[in-house]
């Protein structure tokens, strides 16, 4: 059956709301498609906000005024995946939490942003882990599922055929720890973690955070995330960084 797990409803400055949402398949077919719609009212009066469908993806930002507090808003999205569909249940912008909350909530990220914006952050892009794609053709041994090329440029190492969804461009604030050098069996390594801090979009582990100044690459290993009830208004993620012998840096390239 095909559900809903969770439904993520962003306030970002200055007048846009970003939507995120899971489902609870591992696996969908490559056709799986998305449409959102707005109202006033939980119950009815649903309008459809998408102009197209959403393919192959589970984001969505929607450009929209400045609320006010006397405003409530609910959203729904519709999720079609081959023969099977399912629509979410009402999700309000206030997370069914009073205006009050919402509006302080939204404040925090605004502060956030604009500190990482204007003075501690790095214009970046996050590419989110394809979860829901078909396994790769190419370097997926049929027999055992296991990858067999570690530098596919269908999967970027996924297993998914894509890899990763198109970037998402947000401000993320890096404070680098120093270098770890290891001896192993096969000669020294040399990694360097860092803690990456952002609000949107909400990232789990095995995305990736590209600075775009200095196209530096970092694989996100963990997160934890800061909320005010239960709107996430900050995440902190430990990311490894990616050396530029690795096939995630020819993700994204032109």
């Amino acid at each position: 059956m095909l559900y809903f797990e969770e439904v993520y409803l962003l306030p970002k400055y200055p007048a846009s709301i970003f939507i995120q949402w899971s489902l609870n398949l591992s696996s969908l077919p490559e056709n799986y498609y998305f449409n959102i719609y707005l109202s006033d009212n939980p119950n009815d009066g649903y309008t459809k906000i998408t102009q197209t469908p959403i393919v192959n993806s589970y984001f969505y930002e929607h450009s929209m005024g400045l609320l006010t507090k006397e405003e409530y808003l609910w959203i729904k999205i519709e999720a079609i995946a081959g023969d099977h569909k399912t629509i979410s249940e009402p999700q309000g912008l206030f997370y069914n939490l009073d205006k009050r909350q919402f509006l302080i909530a939204k404040e925090i990220i605004r502060k956030k942003d604009l500190l990482r914006e204007k003075k501690v952050g790095l214009k970046s892009l996050v590419f989110k882990r394809k979860v829901f794609a078909p396994p790769c053709p190419k370097c997926i041994d049929i027999h055992t599922g296991f990858g067999t090329d570690s530098k596919c440029l269908e999967c970027y190492g996924t297993k998914k055929i894509g890899g990763y969804h198109a970037p998402i461009e947000t401000w993320v604030e890096i404070v680098e720890g120093p270098r770890e050098i290891k001896q192993t069996e096969i000669g020294v390594t040399e990694d360097r973690f860092a803690i990456a801090n952002l609000t949107f979009p909400i990232v789990q582990k095995g995305d990736i955070i590209v600075e775009r100044k200095r196209n530096k690459r970092w694989h996100i290993e963990s997160i934890e995330r800061e909320a005010l009830q239960t709107i996430p208004v900050d995440q902190r993620a430990t990311v490894g960084q990616i050396a530029p012998k690795d096939i995630e840096y020819k993700l994204g390239a032109s």
